[in-house]
């Protein structure tokens, strides 16, 4: 995408990584660096509201750990962060693997400074973040255990801001919810938790004091995520928020339009996934999760939340024993499947006429879903069956040239050409 059509341009570089952006009158409004491994490391946008970017306007870069995961933010050359953030990290007694890649514990914050004032070393503000079964994050706890703020969001992600107070969830707090908690009050038997701004488990005066003197005025309502006081950038499906000018999300290889439900760059790996490389999660975003930009996956509790940007790719979802299959039993069942549907879906296509002679079909489950497939050599005659991403579809590609897509709940990985790294195997009719 290079123009919105309305407010934006959009200026990228040639590995599809949004470096500027700028008003329709050619005006800077943000502009972006990246390191060697496509990490969005810094961000230049107008700190000191005058409406443009320029010299005068400070950097913040960002700082990640080894699975791509926001983990602190420096203002300009600060050696102190202005923020840090803790991830879950379920399993191996706190340091393992099995919680989704983009769930956050809580955010440290230097919040006795302004942020665009050099950081003083002392982080003084902690919050937790509460995220639904879609990663989304719907609350923010201080942590003496009260409410801070909350969210909901599109199917695609346009947040709806509701700060604390909003008991009727209009984005904004007014005397309209204060005189909404005296009537949850005087209903004794009446409970909601938009009204317990303490979250001690009840509804009472002191709830309705708190509204008063601290909360209420505050505004926030569609397409804002947080307060400028709390600033938080974190929200729909875990994702940071890319900033005013693309109203949408940063899925470290692409970013999200949210209003537009589609992607703003094309796929990388020329849409590989379906056939539309701006396609946002198949069009199918309550049940699905796109943490990398590049490939989808089923956001079922009941599937896991695999990581598809942990540093040890499929092999570390094959340790895992949430779903209840130990890994040789996860193994054994991802080939019987793969062989399967290489007799149903691969045979009748490259079988078919003017073919006369009946070529065996080949499939290659490489375990290291980041290894991109490039064609086993010496298959002339044969049918290439390409498995797409976790819990994606297969795309088969025939000797003519001809391919058909097929999407299916499949265990499936990325096909690959190492020999150390995949399982062959050839089934013949």
């Amino acid at each position: 995408m290079t123009n919105d059509g309305t407010d934006y341009k959009y200026e990228w570089d040639a590995f599809y990584r949004l470096r500027k952006v700028k008003t329709q009158g050619g005006v800077l409004v943000a502009e972006y660096r990246y390191n060697g491994l496509g990490y969005r490391t810094g961000v230049h946008e107008d700190t000191d509201t005058d409406s443009d970017v320029d010299g005068s306007d400070l950097w913040y870069y960002s700082a990640y750990d080894e699975r791509w995961r926001m983990v602190a933010t420096y203002r300009s050359s600060d050696t102190d962060p202005k923020e840090r953030f803790v991830h879950q990290q379920a399993g191996d007694g706190g340091f393992g693997g099995s919680s989704y890649i983009d769930l956050v514990a809580f955010r440290e914050k230097d919040a006795n400074t302004a942020w665009t004032s050099a950081s003083d070393g002392t982080l003084e503000e902690r919050l937790y973040y509460c995220q639904n079964q879609h990663a989304d994050v719907v609350a923010l706890i201080t942590a003496a255990g009260g409410q801070r703020e909350m969210d909901r969001y599109s199917a695609y992600g346009v947040p709806f801001g509701l700060p604390t107070g909003d008991c009727d969830s209009d984005g904004d707090c007014d005397v309209t919810d204060r005189n909404q908690v005296q009537a949850w009050i005087n209903a004794s038997n009446q409970y909601d938790v938009r009204g317990d701004i303490d979250l001690d488990g009840d509804t009472d005066a002191t709830d309705k004091t708190n509204l008063r003197n601290n909360f209420e005025g505050v505004t926030l309502a569609r397409g804002e995520l947080s307060t400028q006081s709390i600033a938080s950038r974190l929200g729909y499906s875990g994702l940071e928020a890319a900033g005013p000018q693309t109203s949408g999300w940063t899925a470290r290889s692409r970013e999200v339009a949210a209003s537009l439900g589609v992607w703003t760059a094309r796929d990388k790996a020329a849409a590989w996934e379906t056939v539309n490389g701006y396609e946002l999660v198949r069009s199918n975003p309550p049940v699905r999760l796109d943490p990398s930009g590049m490939a989808s996956q089923h956001a079922c509790p009941s599937r896991g939340h695999e990581s598809i940007m942990s540093s040890s790719g499929l092999d570390q979802i094959l340790n895992r024993d949430s779903c209840g299959e130990a890994r040789d039993d996860f193994i054994k069942d991802f080939i019987e499947k793969a062989k399967a549907l290489a007799k149903t879906k691969c045979a009748p296509i490259c079988w078919h006429p003017p073919m006369t002679t009946a070529a065996p079909c080949q499939v290659r489950v490489n375990l290291d879903p980041l290894v991109a497939w490039g064609g086993p050599p010496g298959l002339p005659h044969g049918c290439r069956y390409a498995l797409r991403g976790l819990f994606g579809g297969c795309r088969v590609v025939c000797p003519g040239g001809a391919s058909l897509y097929y999407s299916f709940d499949c265990l499936c990985a990325y096909v690959g050409t190492s020999a150390s790294a995949s399982s062959e195997f050839r089934d013949e009719n």
